[in-house]
C-alpha cells in the first residue's frame, strides 16, 4: 500500500515516464510516487503518452515540473487513456500549468473518489483538462496558483458529478475557468467555494448544485450564493475511506440537495452508501448523522479504506 512502497525520484529526474503510442496498458497501484523532478519537461511524478494509464490507490506527492514551458507537477497525460481511484494528489508544483494534474488534448480521462490538494503553479493550481474529462466523487481542496486558478480550468468537456471545490472566498480565488465560448463544465450535485471565470454558456449547472457567492450561473434545482452557513463544509482530513474529504456541517443546505435520483451516484469518496438521508447530499461527502468518528469505527466497517489510514 502507498503507507509503505515508496518510490523517490530524489530529485534526478521524473518518476515514471510513459510512452506507449497507443499501444501500451499500465496499471500502479498501491504506491507512494514522489520526489520526481522535470527540469525541462512535464510530468514530475508520471508522464503518460497515449497509454492507457490507470491509477488506484496511489499518492502522488512533492514532485515538481521546473520549466515554465511545461505542465503536470504530479501526472501528465496527452493523448492517453486515464482513470484514477481512490488516490491523492497533494503538494505537487509546476513551474508552468498544473501543479497537481495535466489532461491534455485528445486525452480521455476518469477520476473516481480521489483527492487533489496543495498543489501550487504558475497557472492552475490544481487541475487543468483540454480533453474529456468526468470526476466522480473528487475534493480539489486549496490549491494554489500565481494566476489565482487555483482549482480546475476546462478548456475542453469536464463533468463534476457529487464533487467539492473549496479554494477560497475572495474574487480572486478562482475554482472553477472556463471563459473561452468552445468550453464546458456540466456541475451534478457539486459543491462550489471560490469563483466561477466562466461565461454564462459555459457551466451548466444541471441539478442539486450549492455555491458560495453567485459566480457559477446556477438554474432552478441549485443554490446560488449559499453563503458560508449555507454551504457548511469543513474539517479536510481523513474521514473515512481512502482520501481526504470535506465534512458537512448537519445544518448545510448540501445535505439532502439531490431531490431526483437523475444524477445520484451509490457511493460517496469515503464508500458510504448513498442516500442515508431522504435524499442524496451534494458534494463528495453524504452525511452520516450522528457520526462521531470516521466512517465504519462504530461497527467494523472497512470497506474503500487504504492501510494509511489510522
Amino acid at each position: 500500500g502507498p503507507g509503505i512502497t515508496v518510490i523517490d525520484g530524489n530529485a534526478i529526474d521524473r518518476v515514471f515516464r510513459i510512452a506507449a503510442f497507443g499501444t501500451g496498458n499500465v496499471v500502479l497501484q498501491g504506491l507512494t510516487i514522489q520526489g520526481g523532478t522535470s527540469p525541462v519537461g512535464s510530468g514530475g511524478g508520471i508522464f503518460n503518452w497515449d497509454a492507457s494509464l490507470w491509477i488506484n490507490n496511489c499518492e502522488i506527492t512533492g514532485n515538481h515540473v521546473l520549466d515554465p514551458a511545461r505542465q503536470g507537477g504530479g501526472v501528465f497525460n496527452e493523448e492517453g487513456f486515464l482513470y484514477m481511484r481512490d488516490s491523492v494528489i497533494s503538494n505537487n508544483t509546476s513551474g508552468g500549468e498544473a501543479g497537481g494534474i495535466y489532461m491534455g488534448l485528445g486525452s480521455s480521462n476518469t477520476i473516481v473518489r480521489s483527492t487533489i490538494n496543495h498543489n501550487h503553479a504558475a497557472s492552475v493550481g490544481g487541475v487543468m483538462t483540454e480533453g474529456t474529462s468526468d470526476f466522480f466523487n473528487v475534493t480539489i481542496y486549496y490549491n494554489t496558483a500565481d494566476d489565482n486558478i487555483e482549482g480546475l480550468r476546462n478548456t475542453g468537456t469536464a463533468t463534476l458529478r457529487h464533487c467539492t471545490l473549496v479554494q477560497g472566498s475572495s474574487a480572486t480565488d478562482i475554482a472553477i475557468s472556463c471563459n473561452n465560448l468552445l468550453q464546458d463544465v456540466i456541475l451534478q450535485n457539486t459543491i462550489i467555494w471560490g469563483v466561477c471565470d466562466a461565461y454564462s454558456g459555459n457551466i451548466d449547472a444541471q441539478e442539486g448544485n450549492i455555491e458560495y457567492g453567485d459566480t457559477c450561473f446556477m438554474d432552478y434545482g441549485d443554490y446560488a450564493n449559499a453563503g458560508a452557513a449555507g454551504v457548511g463544509v469543513y474539517g479536510f482530513g481523513y474521514n473515512g475511506g481512502a482520501v481526504p474529504t470535506m465534512k458537512l456541517y448537519d445544518t448545510s443546505w448540501a445535505t439532502d440537495n439531490q431531490w431526483t435520483d437523475t444524477y445520484l451516484l451509490d457511493h460517496d469518496a469515503r464508500f458510504v452508501g448513498r442516500p442515508v438521508g431522504t435524499y442524496g447530499d451534494s458534494g463528495a461527502y453524504e452525511l452520516v448523522p450522528g457520526e462521531i468518528f470516521s466512517h465504519g469505527f462504530e461497527n467494523g466497517y472497512t470497506t474503500g479504506w487504504s492501510s494509511t489510514v489510522q
